[in-house]
């Protein structure tokens, strides 16, 4: 609800909410009603990407904004974005506050630096499009993502990072600007956090490959994540019983890893020579 909230009742906004296989449908229908310019959708795929291929086969405007339910736009937020609504641009790079769960205080994010100094110019715009993994943080135009028919991964972890690789890639033109639109809330016990069932240790593993295989392909071999980066990433996370089952999925498929890089980076080049031509 606060979400919807912070999203102005304009004509010109379609606002699309995807319940996520919630237990209570009548819960966020009676959420969804309160505002005039939205419609419910049901989600019939794989988690937050297939919610997200649901609102982008069913949105008819022209730009696409993304936003996580428990989330919140900034005040004027729009009115900012207004300015851009009639560029040529297939994409719009904007700012954001990041919060932990119940402290007021924004607190330092690398992404949001990387942003402030690419508008500023003193940083490559590569910082913004392959180590910007998120969708809310851009307004793209639909027309765009249709014709390259970029969509999100329907898999329990990181089914957003390839999408906005993609968007990053294959944008013509495109705009950084430094002002923070968005409230970007970081809780405990997210479901990307909790629950790793081998499935989703697997898949953040894939991940990782996957992301090896695409900031190569673009020519940043240095942005790679080795062993070390895997074990830093655990140990942030404080979390020993998780740290422990990728560690030892790691080792089980350490041989059989590296061929999911391989198979990506392949089939990315044959997507992108297809597009190409």
């Amino acid at each position: 609800e606060r979400c919807l909230k912070s999203i102005p009742m304009r004509e010109d906004v379609e606002v699309i909410v995807v319940d996520d296989n919630s237990p209570d449908i009548d819960a966020a229908k009676t959420v969804v009603n309160k505002h005039r310019n939205a419609t419910l959708y049901k989600n019939k795929g794989y988690g937050a990407g297939g919610a997200r291929n649901i609102g982008l086969n069913e949105a008819v405007g022209k730009w696409l904004l993304f936003a996580d339910c428990d989330d919140y736009y900034v005040d004027g937020f729009l009115e900012e974005l207004d300015k851009y609504i009639y560029s040529d641009n297939d994409v719009i790079y904007f700012n954001f506050y990041q919060y932990k769960e119940g402290n007021n205080v924004p607190e330092y994010e690398k992404v949001s630096n990387y942003i402030k100094e690419c508008a500023e110019g003193t940083r490559s715009v590569d910082y913004v499009k392959y180590r910007n993994n998120t969708p809310w943080n851009k307004m793209v135009r639909r027309e765009f993502v249709q014709l390259y028919k970029i969509r999100f991964e329907e898999q329990p972890i990181g089914n957003d990072m390839f999408f906005s690789f993609q968007v990053g890639y294959l944008c013509k033109k495109y705009k950084v600007i430094d002002s923070k639109l968005y409230n970007y809330i970081v809780y405990k016990k997210s479901l990307t956090k909790s629950d790793w069932d081998e499935y989703k240790i697997k898949t953040y593993l894939e991940n990782k490959q996957k992301f090896n295989g695409f900031v190569e392909f673009v020519g940043h071999k240095e942005w790679c994540h080795g062993f070390l980066f895997l074990c830093l990433q655990l140990y942030k996370a404080k979390d020993l019983k998780r740290a422990r089952n990728v560690l030892l999925y790691y080792f089980r498929h350490f041989f059989s890893l590296p061929k999911v890089r391989q198979k990506y980076t392949a089939e990315l080049m044959t997507k992108v020579l297809n597009l190409q031509s």
